[in-house]
């Protein structure tokens, strides 16, 4: 649903509404996705988050994000 709902938010407001949106976006679903990695030990479906994360990180031209989840999905390669 997440994933959705920031896909209306882009496409309604274009690269601007997506920078804006990332930062919230990156914080909650990277908590998420760690949690899932590394506690439950649900390694596909985090390492699915990072990708997404990842993705979103160079579409929103934020490098340091960019950096963490290229640090993240390569733990789950």
């Amino acid at each position: 649903e997440i994933r959705r709902l920031h896909e209306r938010v882009v496409r309604a407001g274009g690269v601007e509404a997506r920078r804006l949106a990332f930062p919230t976006l990156h914080r909650d679903v990277c908590k998420q996705a760690v949690w899932l990695f590394n506690v439950r030990k649900e390694r596909p479906l985090g390492h699915a988050m990072f990708q997404f994360l990842l993705a979103e990180a160079q579409a929103a031209g934020d490098a340091e994000a960019v950096a963490l989840q290229r640090k993240n999905v390569a733990c789950g390669a």
